[in-house]
């Protein structure tokens, strides 16, 4: 092999391992907390809801992924925010939607260039959820953007949702309904065999 070619392949390695591997060794090692009071301007302002994270958030690499109760070599980036709070609207008689001893988001990088936040999974770790709906319909669930008559600058899209074990409160006029229940984790397997993981509510 000539002295040409070879430095050509060198360089070809370093554009397609060194230089990937270099960023998310950069990313990972960022201090995340930094930059914490924008991400909760950002949420805040996509949900129209006060977003607190009181814990810390890191930014990790992963090499596989829990996807569809399978764990699959899937590498890529989940980001982890610590004692996260969802605020509720001003008409519900709790203050927060949800408490959540930590959010466990996978990340897929590229579709970020086009403004788009794909979700493949999102774990919600010791949830503590009010779930309200007034007479009228008006419901904390539904969650209204800021500037909402704006055309959205990002899209997002959530693959599957999983619940660890936590609790929940169900209020509904509609059908003077005031309960809450704890969230149990179940194993299930699916018609293929695979294990997955079900939430059910226990009354």
């Amino acid at each position: 092999m000539s002295r040409r070619r070879r430095v050509v392949l060198i360089a070809i390695l370093i554009v397609l391992v060194v230089v990937p591997a270099a960023c998310v060794v950069a990313l990972v090692s960022y201090d995340w907390n930094r930059a914490k009071p924008w991400l909760e301007a950002r949420a805040s302002s996509a949900l129209g809801r006060e977003i607190d994270i009181g814990g810390d958030i890191d930014l990790v690499w992963r090499w596989r992924r829990r996807i569809d109760g399978t764990d699959t070599f899937s590498p890529g980036f989940a980001l982890i925010a610590k004692d996260l709070r969802v605020g509720n609207p001003g008409w519900a008689t709790r203050k927060r939607f949800a408490e959540l001893g930590a959010f466990d988001m996978d990340l897929r990088v590229l579709p970020l260039l086009w403004h788009r936040l794909d979700i493949p999974a999102l774990r919600l770790v010791q949830p503590k959820l009010d779930l309200e709906q007034r007479k009228d319909g008006a419901n904390t669930w539904t969650f209204t953007p800021e500037g909402k008559g704006e055309s959205p600058a990002w899209s997002v899209a959530i693959g599957e949702i999983a619940f660890d074990e936590g609790e929940v409160a169900i209020t509904d006029e509609t059908r003077a309904l005031d309960v809450r229940a704890p969230i149990t984790r179940l194993e299930t397997r699916s018609e293929e065999g695979r294990v997955g993981e079900e939430c059910r509510s226990r009354w």
